[in-house]
């Protein structure tokens, strides 16, 4: 159900509430998120071992577009694997605003201390970087794994080869049915509010967030490897899916909107970067597609009065 974000997430009492509760408070509310998290992660990965079969014979042919598009038909569950991880995303935006905030009011209040611990935090060795990262965390400073939410995984991942390939599995599940979102009327991108009508930017957000907490436990460079196979393999399915409208469907109304998000995604990790992306993914695409959404006149016909993305 639509509802007006600032209602809840006004950035001023966001503040006001950090300096009443303090981070221990901060710290506190982000163990119950975690715990909302953790619930709908279990969900996603029970939708994943249900479409193991298929979303493996996907990945294995993604060249081949005949038997990709029948293998295709025999996935399930995809808006609600989509739906469940919007959700976790929106959650961990919440999570991202009000370490924001806890960080604006330190600095204020205890600048000289705040860049000790960032200091602290840039020169520890890596090995050491889990003490540093509770450190930051309490004091709002950004981490590349959110320590509550890798605590969280814990119940989810058990480092086996089992684990590890259907999380392997959830991004293709994902790269798959990114694509389809184009064809939905809610996926329009909205520039007053620099976000998707139907809140799919906080794909972004999940993604990046599940698949480094999910892979550190196996090394970082898992946690790059794997994040690079789904920006290649979802920039090709929505490649792919862009000459096909023109000879099969009609041309999805939000192609741009589902572009820009492809960006979102490498804006939003700290695993990837636009190299990466204009090698797989032309740039001039996503020029056209930034040029195209901002030059729109009006807002949605449903967000005319009152309702506004989180």
């Amino acid at each position: 159900m639509p509802f007006k974000a600032e209602e809840y997430t006004d950035i001023t009492e966001f503040q006001a509430l950090a300096e009443i509760i303090g981070p221990y408070g901060i710290r506190f509310m982000g163990e119950k998120l975690m715990e909302q998290v953790s619930g709908q992660v279990k969900e996603i990965k029970r939708l994943v071992v249900a479409n193991q079969d298929t979303l493996l014979a996907l990945h294995t042919n993604r060249d081949k577009t005949e038997i990709f598009h029948e293998v295709l038909r025999k996935l399930r569950n995809s808006d609600d694997l989509i739906a469940r991880t919007v959700i976790v995303g929106v959650i961990l935006a919440f999570r991202k605003m009000s370490l924001a905030a806890l960080h604006s009011v330190l600095t204020y209040r205890v600048p000289f201390m705040l860049s000790s611990i960032a200091d602290f935090k840039k020169n520890l060795p890596d090995k050491d970087s889990n003490v540093a990262d509770h450190m930051a965390m309490a004091a709002g400073l950004p981490c590349e794994v959110d320590p509550l939410l890798l605590h969280a995984m814990k119940s989810h991942c058990d480092q086996g080869r089992d684990d590890y390939s259907i999380w392997s599995l959830f991004l293709i599940f994902v790269g798959v049915t990114l694509p389809e979102l184009a064809f939905k009327p809610d996926s329009t991108f909205l520039p007053s509010f620099e976000g998707h009508e139907n809140n799919i930017h906080c794909l972004a957000i999940a993604v990046n967030a599940l698949a480094g907490a999910i892979f550190l436990s196996y090394g970082k460079d898992h946690q790059r490897d794997r994040m690079k196979e789904f920006l290649v393999f979802t920039s090709s399915r929505i490649m792919t899916l862009a000459k096909e409208t023109e000879k099969e469907r009609d041309t999805p109304k939000a192609r741009e909107a589902i572009y820009l998000l492809l960006d979102l995604f490498v804006e939003e990790s700290p695993f990837l970067s636009r190299d990466l992306l204009e090698s797989c993914f032309p740039y001039a695409l996503l020029r056209d597609a930034y040029n195209s959404v901002y030059r729109k006149p009006l807002v949605s016909r449903k967000h005319k009065e009152t309702d506004i993305p989180f």
